[in-house]
């Protein structure tokens, strides 16, 4: 069957809700596309629905490993000791008063106890702050190595023993790190959580068992789970006071999701290429039966696809000139939103206000975010919204720093621009994850996109390091920074092609054939 098609069939079936048109209209041939396969078992059927509630809550789980530095890096006031003959003030005084670091440590003490932050747990004061930014940004460090080596072993593997090998090996560091004695076991240890925190094999299989016009459904109820994990951290912040048991709630409580192995099949699409097509047919009857559908004893799935050679990054810049230019205009695309996405997320505090209420301000936009996506995806495109909404954000930004600090008008002001970039972040990040998906053949879809988001940990890594070290030269100045790579990745995005509705690829031959270049076109 041809594309064309297969969209015949997805009409036909949208307007009578069952296979038995589609099936007699097809009778010439039996050998279907996975694709084309889709309506006969539901393209977004039960089955599609419990799959995703149960990635999704892996989904939310990854959130916690970025953003508890967020609550437990706290500083904490200090004073005298009870027994200290130097220091013999009393009182507490503020974190921003250096006289402590001429004293002997053993003369003073931190008012907060050890189990208030990693602050008072490690002695980070007095030169040894860097251990924050780094134990900070060393996540995303890991994170970017986890998916770029993931995505190897998942295009080669299977993404399902990769996703439940990841998850239940993050769970179990997120209870055993913050117990590390030292500040570089703990760094270390963040660095490993960073490794084995995995999204993009998560968002892949959800997106690989629905119909083209569906991923945006799918691909935005994932980012939902994310988003209320932002919104979840901080209760859980204020109900645990103790940072080493707020990693610990964050981690041991989830490890029951791991009981979702019996129900999380494998990829059919993965299954295919690697030739294993019996094995995909029973994926696909499972699928069917779950979904209360009945396959025709004819159809089955096309057989053109055959075992192919270990995958790895090389191929993204060796099958053909097309896949080469789109992943390079991709890997930049992916570094300017990282950065552009956490540097908003890190310089919140900066904005002017509470740092709390901007926190909740800025997690909130993810939701009218995912609303918008769904929407616009469907009607407007892939290309046409991750572009708006990258320019949006850095044209915000932009004019957060050209507005005067501690103004009683403009401050507010400020703040209601800085939580404006953050929604419009959150759909740019939206719509390059479907983007991506979608652009790359089943053989190279987890090593592409693990590739990306590498990219996108490194711009998230950096945006600790630019941002505050831009902070003493003008407080505004890290918002110039993001606004300004956020729009020169938007110019790169014009050439690369909308994907709306089209069958996805399968394997690199069907790219080796695209002549086309990416075009400059909306």
């Amino acid at each position: 069957l041809s594309p064309e098609a297969g969209e015949e069939h997805d009409e036909m079936l949208d307007k009578d809700g069952t296979s038995d048109r589609l099936t007699s209209s097809s009778s010439s041939s039996s050998h279907y596309t996975v694709d084309q396969f889709l309506p006969l078992i539901g393209e977004i059927g039960r089955f599609q629905l419990t799959l995703c509630l149960i990635l999704s809550v892996m989904v939310y789980l990854t959130a916690f490993p970025n953003t508890i530095m967020y609550f437990t890096s706290t500083p904490s006031p200090w004073r005298c000791s009870p027994s200290s003959s130097i220091c013999t003030e009393n009182g507490t005084f503020n974190v921003t008063d250096t006289r402590r670091c001429g004293m002997p440590r053993s003369e003073w003490e931190f008012v907060m106890p050890s189990t208030f932050s990693i602050v008072t747990k490690y002695d980070l004061c007095c030169g040894r702050e860097w251990w924050i930014h780094l134990a900070g940004s060393v996540v995303f460090a890991g994170s970017g190595l986890g998916s770029f080596s993931f995505g190897f072993l998942s295009d080669n593997y299977g993404r399902r023993r990769v996703i439940y090998i990841t998850s239940s090996t993050m769970l179990t560091l997120m209870t055993i790190v913050p117990f590390l004695p030292t500040i570089e076991l703990f760094v270390f240890g963040r660095f490993l959580i960073g490794f084995f925190r995995e999204v993009t094999n998560i968002y892949v299989l959800s997106n690989e068992f629905v119909g083209p016009k569906y991923r945006p459904i799918i691909g935005n109820i994932n980012f939902l789970f994310w988003a209320l994990a932002l919104l979840v951290l901080p209760l859980k912040a204020y109900l645990v006071q103790n940072w080493q048991m707020l990693y610990v709630v964050c981690g041991a409580p989830y490890l029951v999701i791991l009981l979702s192995w019996w129900f999380v099949p494998e990829s059919p699409r993965w299954l295919l290429v690697q030739g294993r097509r019996e094995e995909a047919m029973g994926v696909l009857r499972r699928v069917a039966q779950f979904n209360r559908r009945t396959i025709p004893e004819h159809v089955t799935l096309a057989s053109e696809t055959r075992p192919t050679k270990k995958m790895t990054p090389v191929n993204l810049f060796t099958s053909g000139r097309y896949l080469t230019i789109t992943t390079l205009i991709q890997g930049f695309g992916w570094f300017a939103q990282g950065l552009l996405y956490w540097g908003i997320t890190m310089t919140a505090d900066d904005l002017g206000g509470d740092m709390y209420l901007n926190w909740i301000l800025a997690s909130l936009t993810d939701f009218p975010a995912c609303i918008i996506c769904i929407w616009a995806f469907r009607r407007l495109g892939r290309k046409i919204t991750t572009i708006s909404g990258a320019m949006m954000a850095s044209c915000a930004c932009i004019f957060v720093f050209l507005m005067p600090l501690n103004h009683p008008v403009w401050g507010p002001i400020r703040i209601a621009t800085g939580t404006l970039s953050k929604l419009c972040v959150n759909i740019s990040i939206n719509g390059m994850f479907l983007w991506s998906v979608e652009l790359y053949p089943t053989a190279l879809r987890v090593i592409g996109n693990s590739c990306m988001m590498l990219m996108s940990r490194v711009g998230a890594a950096s945006s600790p390091w630019l941002t505050k070290a831009l902070l003493p030269i003008n407080p505004a100045l890290p918002f110039a920074l993001l606004g300004g790579v956020g729009l020169l990745s938007t110019l790169f995005f014009l050439w690369l092609p909308e994907t709306k509705e089209m069958p996805t690829k399968e394997v690199i031959e069907e790219e080796k054939n695209t002549k086309e270049m990416p075009t400059k076109e909306v």
